[in-house]
This record gives C-alpha cells, sequence and structure tokens, in this order.
C-alpha cells in the first residue's frame, strides 16, 4: 500500500506542480521528501518516473537531454518510466507559434514517444490529476515484493534487461550475463518474451529458478496459456 511508502519528489519540480504533489501524497497518506534527486522526478522504492508535461517532452526532444535522462534512470531502477502529461495539439502550436521549429507537427511527437519505448515505458496521459492516479498504482504495484525484484542491483549495466534479472532473487551476476547473450536480449520487450523453456536453455538454470524469473516479471506459464486460449 502507498500509505506504507515513502515518496521522493525532486525540488526543481515546478512549483505549482510540486505543491499538487504534496497534496496528492498526503492524500495517499504517504511519508515524502523533497529534495535534489539524480534520476527522475519522483521516486519510490524501486521505481523511477520522469515527468513530462508535452511542451516540456517536446523541448527535451530537440535539446536531447530526455534520451540521456531516461537511458540513465532505465539503468539505474528496475521500474522507470516517462508520463508525459497534457494537450499534444496544444504543445505542438506552442512550439511552431513561438520557435523557429515549425515542421514539429503531431505525427513528430509520437514518432518520439515511439523511439522512447524501445527500452522505457512511455506513458501519456490528458491531464494532471490522471497522471498522479496512474502514479499511485505504479508504485504500489512496482513494489510489490511478493512477486517483483527484492534484492538490490550491485552492478548496473547499460542493458535494462540485465538490470532487471540481477534484482531477482538467486539470479546472480553471471547467470544474468549469460541469459541476455544466449537470447541476445536488447530490450525489456525482449526479456517478457521469454517463456519457461527458454530460460531453462541457459546454462545452470532449472524448473525452479526459471518459475522464480517469471515470478518476478509477473507471469507463470499458467497464466500465458490462459492468454493465449
Amino acid at each position: 500500500m502507498i500509505s506504507e511508502m515513502k515518496v521522493y519528489m525532486d525540488s526543481r519540480e515546478h512549483k505549482q506542480r510540486r505543491a499538487y504533489a504534496e497534496r496528492r501524497f498526503k492524500s495517499w497518506g504517504c511519508d515524502y521528501e523533497i529534495k535534489q534527486l539524480r534520476y527522475g522526478d519522483y521516486v519510490c522504492g524501486n521505481t523511477v518516473i520522469e515527468y513530462k508535461t508535452c511542451i516540456d517532452f517536446i523541448q527535451s526532444i530537440f535539446d536531447g537531454r530526455l534520451k540521456k535522462e531516461t537511458i540513465d534512470q532505465a539503468n539505474a531502477f528496475p521500474f522507470h518510466f516517462v508520463f508525459v502529461v497534457g494537450s499534444i495539439d496544444m504543445a505542438c502550436y506552442q512550439i511552431k507559434k513561438y520557435t523557429k521549429k515549425t515542421k514539429f507537427h503531431k505525427t513528430s511527437f509520437y514518432s518520439a514517444m515511439a523511439s522512447l519505448v524501445t527500452y522505457t515505458n512511455v506513458l501519456y496521459f490528458p491531464n494532471q490529476k490522471d497522471a498522479f492516479q496512474m502514479m499511485k498504482f505504479v508504485f504500489e504495484k512496482c513494489n510489490d515484493t511478493n512477486q517483483r525484484i527484492v534484492k538490490p542491483v550491485e552492478k548496473l549495466s547499460r542493458n535494462p534487461c540485465y538490470n532487471f534479472l540481477v534484482g531477482v532473487p538467486r539470479i546472480s551476476q553471471k547467470r544474468a550475463e549469460n541469459i541476455v547473450a544466449l537470447h541476445n536480449l536488447k530490450t525489456l520487450r525482449d526479456l517478457m518474451n521469454l517463456d519457461k523453456k527458454k530460460l531453462m536453455a541457459v546454462d545452470g538454470i532449472g524448473e525452479s529458478l526459471a518459475d522464480e524469473v517469471l515470478k518476478a516479471m509477473g507471469r507463470t506459464e499458467k497464466r500465458k496459456r490462459d492468454e493465449m486460449v
């Protein structure tokens, strides 16, 4: 439950959004702290969220900082998200009106989002209220230690699949490296496509350990079979 967690908010957040966030945190009944964060705008346990208004999202694409920010947080946290919030049409209109980049259209916006989803999780919300409601759920689900990562990552890589795997109980750095290498895993989507048979093809991974990996990903073989019916 979120009331049992602590949320950290970056002190560089916009003043109005920071005030809104504090009201939401209080309504959730959770502890929170405002400080300068190394990664993202909001952190809770093993989860980080980079929060962007649509206009800021577009501007951060132009100057290249968003790619660096999202790669850094994907390497540092097993669960990482980019929340894009606001009116896409209004953001595109403002960019064209107040800058010289008159060729930026809605299709460019979605193209930029698509490039990010190859290595992180991007969610779009039309308003701030919906974004913070999802933030609450994301923090709760990703920090559910009954079925998700429960040990700290000691060695980080630029490969998000490796970073996720070394956070799974009984998966050593060497085993994580073997899984990534054998199945040529590059994105979290690649990792989620693994099944029990593929995991057991890796040296040193038996049935019980494969089940633990699937459980950490929030999956079971039974659930997968049910989804295919």
